[in-house]
């Protein structure tokens, strides 16, 4: 079978997937750009994440990535031509500190994003409890709050992404998966289930799956696939307005516009690409829910569910051209929703012309694996 050709092909219509697509299109070089993606639209992880944006983080580089995403998610529906908006909650995350050391540590994290220009404070657990009278008192000594974080919609950013993508004349389609990629001269062909695709340039962003992709090619990634699990409350009464993190239970919780309560837990599990929940998921996921806010223990659960998210050892990304000439990787590492308005533009540009002046370009290279210089981020969820 003869292949179809294209100039750039994206694989993995997500967040990543889809920004990259659309900043390449707004570049206006005149190159045909193609989106694959296994799925269906919104059905990996994208669409299965908690809906979370913050700027409190406790790396220059992860504050700045944020600083810029958020800019960006608060201009959105002008720049994706998007109307009704992206349904972006800027009311703030509040992240519990349960002791005096644990306080003292967000304290370091605030003066650094203070540095950076994010109005992040540390509160009393007198002043959280304003904001939230509804917490357990016995939990927390003080908090952090940052008015400008909160949440968007993952369905509506996917969607104005692919809009935006289309008018650019990009052609995105969902169902085709690439089961394979080999170099051809100066061309890279995808091997796929509808037939192969063979373009000058590929990148892949399909985060856990990458490294199956790439190993054939010779290029080992140290990525690993771990079950993200998550639940969902019946629709209640506005009751509050910040994202809550409790860090040492890598729990998140966050009240949807429509009412209903959804809460995550990030935890230590056997890496595997299942979406099956847990059998002590629901006791464990509830259990925290109810500790936390004890006035909502009424509340019942209506649909949970799990879905891998890529990790890697510092639990940062991996960004950049590969050793094959014209194979590009942008792995999120659990990050992707949150941090893709600002990737995508740094992809494009690497992908474009070869280069970005974006300093997480410099540093999230595969190479840092083979080093030793990784650069861990202590604030994940």
């Amino acid at each position: 079978m003869s292949a179809e050709t294209t100039d750039i092909l994206v694989i993995g219509a997500g967040a990543y997937g889809l920004s990259a697509a659309w900043w390449m299109g707004e570049r206006a070089t005149g190159a045909r750009i193609m989106v694959l993606d296994a799925g269906d639209f919104g059905a990996n992880g994208t669409g299965s994440c908690g809906a979370g944006v913050r700027m409190q983080w406790g790396l220059e580089l992860s504050i700045g990535l944020m600083t810029e995403s958020i800019a960006f998610f608060e201009d959105a529906a002008r720049r994706l031509d998007y109307p009704d908006g992206i349904e972006f909650k800027q009311e703030g995350y509040l992240m519990l500190a349960r002791d005096a050391d644990m306080l003292a540590d967000f304290q370091a994290n605030v003066d650094r994003q203070n540095a950076l220009g994010v109005p992040s404070r540390i509160l009393s657990a007198d002043e959280a409890l304003k904001i939230v009278p509804e917490l357990n008192p016995d939990l927390l000594v003080g908090a952090t709050f940052c008015p400008k974080d909160g949440t968007v919609s993952p369905f509506l950013w996917l969607d104005a992404l692919l809009r935006a993508v289309g008018r650019a004349g990009a052609e995105v389609r969902f169902g085709t998966t690439v089961t394979g990629l080999e170099q051809k001269g100066a061309t890279i062909v995808a091997q796929t289930t509808k037939g192969p695709v063979e373009a000058a340039k590929v990148l892949v962003c399909t985060d856990w799956a990458a490294p199956r992709l790439l190993a054939p090619m010779g290029i080992e990634l140290p990525i690993e696939a771990m079950p993200n699990e998550a639940m969902v409350s019946e629709p209640w009464r506005p009751t509050f307005g910040p994202c809550l993190v409790r860090i040492e239970h890598g729990l998140f919780i966050n009240q949807l516009p429509r009412g209903s309560i959804v809460a995550v837990v990030t935890r230590e599990l056997p890496k595997s690409e299942s979406t099956a929940n847990h059998a002590d998921w629901l006791p464990l996921g509830a259990g925290l829910f109810v500790e936390t806010l004890p006035a909502l223990a009424h509340l019942n659960i209506v649909r949970n569910w799990s879905h891998p998210v890529s990790i890697t050892s510092d639990m940062q990304p991996i960004l950049g051209e590969m050793a094959v000439p014209g194979l590009f990787l942008a792995v999120s590492a659990y990050k992707g929703f949150m941090t893709s308005p600002v990737v995508g533009r740094i992809m494009a540009d690497v992908v474009i012309d070869g280069r970005s002046d974006h300093p997480a370009l410099a540093a999230f290279t595969l190479d840092r694996f083979a080093t030793g210089e990784l650069i861990p981020e202590p604030m994940v969820i």
